[in-house]
């Protein structure tokens, strides 16, 4: 695999695009900053759970509790943390 400034090429490509919508959960800005002085790479197009599930009046916005919320507890092996 082809490897630029220490990050995978299609990883790169991947994270640059303006098409592919990138879901995280608790993304802040140093993330975005620290991918930007690291490998000069400008994160766009980006989603955070977190977020959408504070607007939706969710308090509770873990990457547990969220999948608690979508899956309950029909799929335990998807909670395995």
């Amino acid at each position: 695999m082809q490897h630029l400034g220490g990050m995978p090429f299609q990883l790169r490509q991947i994270l640059a695009s303006k098409t592919v919508l990138k879901i995280g959960q608790a993304l802040d800005t140093r993330d975005s900053e620290k991918l930007l002085q690291e490998f000069g790479l400008s994160l766009v197009r980006t989603v955070d759970v977190s977020q959408v599930a504070r607007n939706m009046g969710i308090r509770k916005t873990g990457l547990k509790n969220l999948a608690l919320s979508v899956f309950g507890n029909c799929a335990p092996s998807l909670i395995l943390f």
